[in-house]
């Protein structure tokens, strides 16, 4: 018997004297196979008890080095990894020959331990042990490859391919790991990216490495069926049948392909099957494509396995209860609805409003029982706000703690609606008094997290502390997970953000929450159409929740398609009922998208509805401070800060309605307070340099402005060109008290340009230029100058300052875009597209940019793409009449 044999056997002082022979005769032979790892894998009987007897009898034999390999090789399947690690160290240095192969071994229990870690949720962990196992191996190609399958598994196509080339790149080490699978996980990078004939050549090469193996064989057969080869698809499914008879997805691809299948593919996954024919009906061939675009890239035998982000739900999991789809949901509601209805609406999809309505009745009526107890009260108060009725929610959850005082979820659930209320201090000193008193449950400390999450840095600190006490006491929480999820995508840590929604997806959590708030981190991220994807999904799982549709407008209005976001934020209020937070949302879209009598009507219609909703206030103010309707501006954004004194954007807007009304102290006094708040608020900081310039405080204009314009350069000095002659002429009165200030220089070519001086723009950037250090504002201010010369035909000098500027200031996408028009000038057409498309990277709310490269485009007879561009110039600035003018010329 061999070594694996042996362990299996539980005869394991022999293992290890068999280990001892192998060690003595052939090292690295038997390292290489680590003592017959892969063989007892596959042996029954691996686990706990059998690292616990190797573990004692390493104790016994200190100085035996076959002991401490196998107690370390078995330290895997019982999870023990540290102990692992020092059983491997301690063989490295009772054998100092296998050193090498010990540290690899190491390493390889790093790898698996990294996985553990990502199926638990803790990302820093695994990227931890990723790291460490790189450096043990002094990054062996091995190690990479597993880092990237990691990143396949999780969705991160971009790292998963970094890692793979950095692999096969240079003097590669596949000692301890299978190269056959990372060439087949290349191949379904390609795959997953569309490149389905460059997929088919990575399996090929895969199958010609090791003809056996099921995953590429899958890949390979999914790649050709997606070419439109039909027979060679057949042929690779019906091998994978050979190689992996537990495997279904030989039957799904036959019936891809058109022949009969799914039966084969139900008798070997039944719970796959029915997930698959509940999203696309019991037509075989429809639920085919659902298997595929749920697990797309899944070629592991294991039909629950979950190898890619586009499966967000390990199957397994909401499958054993699938509480949204067996009749356990209407057979709740018979049972005394004082209790037996928690259970459906525990796994009720968000959007199931009928199910939520009938649950609602049904708390109505119990109570109304003489004996209702103040559970019933506060349930009914939950449910009302998750309905969307937070005033509603409040009262309820008021008489419930009347009733019963000590009732102590009632006071957690009282925080959260005060939290949709928008009254953010008050929800967080009620969910303070419920963690005190609910010491030790992990969902109120997240409900407390939650209500910090939104604000400024400092409170997003404490929420962390609290998420951190919370997940110390739940660590298997989706809830909890979930929202820290949400949280870690607020402070734009987007990797992490996705390992947690997506494991609160796969653990309990509503899947469509969580998929639609990971869509949210890779919205954030730039990634639409993984944006998109995933909104699908949340769709598919969960079609009538409102905030789908909500997410879905934000994505439209990041891609600059305002008429589409209106149109899924009427589809989101409807879904709603017309709950009054979504009609807020409509109206502030339509306002501020052109529809400004339409939007201020919604918004007026949401206030009387929810006249608690703090935000819409604000916004309702800020539309007005728009139309110029100061007084009612001025009202309403007091009316806003009043029930949310958190709101930094209304603390901004009222700011700029008491500098219009000329009370420039108070308006200092609220732009300070909007700073503070939110630290990244350009037009805030924009606002109070114009009340400080107005003070007669230059100095501190000038850092306001160029904060300001450092984050959205469409920020100058002049607010208005009507202005421009009477600024130019102050800073001219200050430069001449301060020769040497060069800030005051820069800004007052900036006026004078606006002013239409060019000359005296030229003079003053020049004298700017001389005195300002090396720098972003010395960058902008050689922007400026090019601009100046432009506008006085010096074509040529303006391309070499705006060549310099845009190296000294790289951001700066108004230097960009101006050497895109000196270029074009110029005759330099392609140069000059070029320079646009950078522009448009940086800024792309510049309207003037796409109609200069739209005008680029149809002079060398792009006319789709000279359209495209106006659409994006008319959208930012419907009455831009250059690009309205060439957009009839190029439709006549």
């Amino acid at each position: 018997m061999n070594v694996a044999e042996l362990r299996a056997a539980g005869r394991f002082e022999e293992a290890v004297a068999a280990a001892g022979v192998l060690l003595s005769s052939d090292p690295d032979e038997a390292w290489r196979r680590g003592f017959g790892y892969e063989e007892r894998r596959r042996l029954p009987g691996a686990g706990l008890s059998e690292w616990r007897a190797l573990e004692a009898l390493r104790r016994r034999r200190p100085q035996d080095a076959a002991a401490a390999a196998l107690a370390g090789l078995a330290a895997h399947a019982a999870e023990r990894w540290d102990e692992g690690r020092a059983a491997l160290e301690r063989a490295a240095r009772l054998a100092p020959s296998s050193a090498r192969w010990a540290k690899g071994w190491t390493a390889k229990l790093r790898c698996w331990q990294a996985e553990a870690a990502i199926r638990r949720g803790q990302t820093r962990t695994a990227f931890a042990a990723f790291e460490d196992a790189a450096r043990l191996t002094g990054n062996a190609a091995w190690t990479l490859a597993w880092r990237a399958e990691a990143a396949l598994w999780l969705g991160d196509l971009d790292q998963a391919e970094a890692f793979l080339n950095k692999a096969f790149k240079g003097k590669t080490d596949w000692s301890l790991g299978s190269q056959p699978w990372a060439v087949g996980w290349r191949a379904l990078v390609r795959l997953k990216r569309g490149d389905a004939r460059g997929a088919a050549a990575g399996f090929k090469a895969a199958l010609a490495l090791d003809p056996r193996d099921a995953e590429a064989l899958a890949g390979a057969a999914e790649a050709a069926w997606t070419r439109g080869r039909r027979a060679e698809a057949l042929r690779l499914a019906a091998r994978l049948a050979e190689v992996s008879p537990e495997s279904p997805w030989p039957g799904v691809i036959n019936v891809l392909c058109g022949r009969a299948g799914w039966n084969e593919v139900r008798r070997l996954a039944p719970r796959f099957a029915d997930y698959c024919e509940d999203r696309a009906g019991t037509d075989p061939a429809r639920a085919a494509r659902a298997a595929l675009s749920l697990a797309a890239g899944n070629r592991a035998p294991r039909p629950t396995a979950v190898q890619g982000g586009d499966r967000l739900v390990d199957l397994a999991g909401p499958l054993e209860s699938e509480p949204w789809w067996q009749p356990a949901r209407a057979a709740a509601l018979r049972v005394d609805p004082a209790r037996g209805w928690i259970y459906a609406w525990s796994g009720a999809p968000l959007g199931d409003v009928a199910t939520h309505k009938r649950l609602e009745a049904s708390l109505a009526a119990a109570s109304r029982r003489p004996d209702a107890r103040a559970e019933v009260w506060a349930w009914r108060g939950e449910l009302a706000r998750k309905l969307g009725k937070p005033d509603e929610a409040l009262t309820l959850l008021e008489r419930a703690l009347a009733l019963d005082p000590g009732y102590s979820p009632a006071l957690a659930w009282r925080g959260e609606a005060l939290r949709d209320l928008s009254r953010a201090a008050e929800a967080r000193e009620v969910l303070a008094k419920a963690s005190d008193a609910l010491a030790g449950e992990a969902w109120v400390l997240a409900l407390e997290a939650r209500a910090w999450t939104d604000f400024t840095p400092a409170h997003l600190e404490t929420a962390f502390l609290l998420y951190g006490r919370a997940l110390a006491l739940g660590p298997k929480s989706a809830w909890v997970r979930s929202w820290y999820g949400e949280a870690l995508r607020r402070l734009k840590r987007w990797d992490e953000a996705a390992l947690e929604l997506t494991w609160a997806a796969e653990n309990g959590a509503p899947v469509a929450w969580s998929v639609t708030v990971l869509a949210e981190v890779e919205r954030k991220r730039g990634n639409f159409a993984r944006a998109s994807e995933l909104l699908d999904f949340a769709a598919r799982t969960d079609a009538d929740w409102a905030w789908v549709h909500v997410t879905r407008s934000e994505l439209s209005r990041k891609q600059r398609r305002y008429e589409d976001a209106i149109a899924h934020l009427r589809r989101a209020a409807k879904a709603s009922g017309g709950a009054a937070w979504s009609l807020a949302l409509l109206g502030r879209a339509q306002a501020v998208y052109r529809y400004k009598k339409e939007g201020l009507a919604n918004l007026g219609k949401a206030l009387r509805r929810g006249p608690l909703l703090g935000w819409a206030w604000g916004w309702r103010g800020e539309i007005n401070r728009r139309l110029g309707r100061l007084a009612a501006s001025r009202a309403d954004l007091d009316r806003s800060l009043a029930l949310d004194p958190d709101y930094s954007w209304a603390w901004a807007w009222r700011g700029g309605v008491r500098r219009s009304l000329g009370d420039l102290k108070g308006s200092r006094m609220d732009l300070d307070e909007a700073v503070r708040l939110q630290e990244n608020y350009p037009w805030a900081f924009a606002e109070r340099a114009r009340v400080r310039r107005d003070l007669g405080d230059l100095s501190g204009a000038f850092e306001d402005l160029a904060a300001a314009a450092r984050r959205d350069p469409k920020h100058r000095w002049t607010e208005h060109p009507s202005q421009a002659t009477a600024a130019r002429d102050a800073l001219a009165r200050f430069v001449k008290l301060r020769p040497h200030d060069g800030r005051a220089w820069a800004w007052l070519g900036q006026a004078a340009g606006d002013a239409g001086d060019a000359a005296g723009a030229e003079k003053a950037l020049r004298r700017a230029l001389e005195l300002l250090p090396r720098g972003e504002l010395r960058g902008w201010a050689r922007s400026w100058l090019g601009e100046a010369l432009l506008r006085s035909g010096k074509a040529e000098e303006a391309r070499k300052f705006l060549g310099l500027a845009a190296r000294e200031a790289p951001e700066y996408a108004p230097a960009h875009a101006l050497s895109g028009g000196a270029l074009a000038l110029l005759g330099r057409k392609k140069e000059a597209e070029a320079a646009l498309t950078r522009a448009l990277a940086l800024d792309p709310r510049a309207a003037w940019s796409w109609a200069w490269r739209a005008e680029l485009r149809a002079a060398r007879g792009d006319k789709a793409g000279a359209k495209a561009d106006l659409r994006e110039a008319l959208n930012l600035d419907p009455g831009y009449a250059d690009a309205r003018r060439l957009a009839e010329a190029l439709a006549s």
